[in-house]
């Protein structure tokens, strides 16, 4: 091997700096540990349903009422009611 570290490939002009690729490696795992740590955080995410007997299980049959059977217009009826009634309670 050459004293500057230089490596040339089946004689082609195709050369590694092995000092330049270490610092190129190091860098790629520094960032990818950054990026794995700093989105840690983002999938802790829980969802409370409200008990049977509140506004969201008026705003719930409301929209099977209405809905008639098909799940968009269920879901659409039960959004509606609880957009009017429910979110300012």
């Amino acid at each position: 091997m050459e004293k500057n570290q230089n490596l040339t490939l089946l004689k082609c002009g195709i050369s590694f700096n092995f000092k330049k690729m270490k610092k190129l490696f190091l860098s790629m795992v520094f960032v990818f540990a950054f990026v794995t740590l700093s989105n840690a955080n983002t999938s802790t995410k829980s969802i409370s349903i409200p008990p049977p007997g509140t506004c969201f299980q008026q705003a719930w049959d409301y929209g099977t009422a209405m809905g008639h059977g098909d799940p968009y217009w269920e879901w659409y009826y039960t959004n509606q009611y609880y957009n009017q009634h429910c979110e300012n309670q």
